[in-house]
């Protein structure tokens, strides 16, 4: 888990942090756009459903993050939430190179937001705030769609390694 941040020219970026998150197995990005950080309920209560949904229910696990105080209450609050034991794991704080693969990720997780947010706009014909709804469900569809849709090296998506199919439906555009 690690957080990111996005800002322009109304909103600082420190003012609008969303959460990533992800699994070393099938290398899925799940994202929320969480407006603070720390232990917010509805937030621990996604990412468990999250964990879940990618067949961790009932399975020990770890999560793994810096050491920053408002993270590790958001884990204990997901730790609280799921059945089955989480073991929280540290990385020293402010060191990317520690956590190398989730700062991959999220850089990824990034530039396909970009892409979406410049795609919706330019069909759309006008700039869309930070502030305006569609951007909480931007920062969620970019990671499914990075999931269902993006091959690794051995040609398999995140979705594939989960499910162990593919996701063959057409991709509409976001916000079409």
């Amino acid at each position: 888990l690690d957080y990111t941040f996005m800002g322009n020219q109304h909103t600082r970026a420190a003012d609008n942090p969303i959460l990533v998150v992800s699994d070393n197995k099938s290398q899925s990005i799940g994202a929320w756009q969480v407006y603070r950080k720390g232990a917010i309920d509805w937030v621990g209560r996604e990412v468990a459903r999250w964990i879940s949904a990618l067949g961790y229910g009932k399975i020990r696990i770890t999560l793994k993050s810096d050491g920053e105080a408002a993270i590790k209450a958001l884990k204990d609050l997901i730790a609280e939430h799921r059945d089955a034991p989480t073991t929280p794991v540290e990385t020293p704080a402010r060191e990317s190179k520690s956590n190398g693969a989730m700062e991959s990720r999220i850089k990824s997780w990034q530039a396909q937001f970009r892409t979406m947010l410049m795609d919706v706009q330019q069909s759309l014909q006008t700039k869309i705030g930070l502030g305006n709804p569609l951007i909480s469900w931007l920062v969620g569809w970019a990671a499914t769609s990075l999931n269902k849709y993006k091959m690794d090296a051995c040609g398999r998506t995140a979705f594939q390694r989960i499910t162990g199919g593919t996701h063959r439906r057409p991709l509409a555009k976001f916000a079409e």
